[in-house]
């Protein structure tokens, strides 16, 4: 999670997970099939523990191409379903306005 927070999902790959999380290549697959399986299931735990930055992370996913993953997007539904639509798009425009103003420096 702390990857796609300071990164966002796309600039994430699999050596990245596996650089910070120790676990090796053949069993980060073996447990989760995939990057977005390792994200889905980052996604849930944050919805499981109430994490206070689950909708932060939740919309860097929603703007990124893990949103077209079908895993991913069943974890965004019920993470998303759990907040007002106004403060989810409150939350997607500032988020997207943090990371473009982040791009700049």
């Amino acid at each position: 999670m702390a990857l796609v927070l300071r990164h966002g999902y796309d600039a994430v790959s699999v050596d990245d997970i596996v650089r910070v999380t120790g676990v090796g290549r053949g069993s980060l697959y073996q447990a989760f099939g995939s990057k977005s399986g390792v994200i889905a299931r980052a996604l849930q735990q944050a919805i499981d523990d109430a994490h206070p930055d689950r909708l932060e992370f939740a919309v860097l996913l929603l703007a990124s191409s893990a949103a077209n993953d079908a895993y991913v997007h069943v974890g965004l539904v019920n993470c998303l379903s759990g907040f007002p639509s106004r403060v989810v798009d409150r939350e997607v425009g500032a988020v997207l306005l943090n990371r473009m103003n982040r791009g700049k420096d």
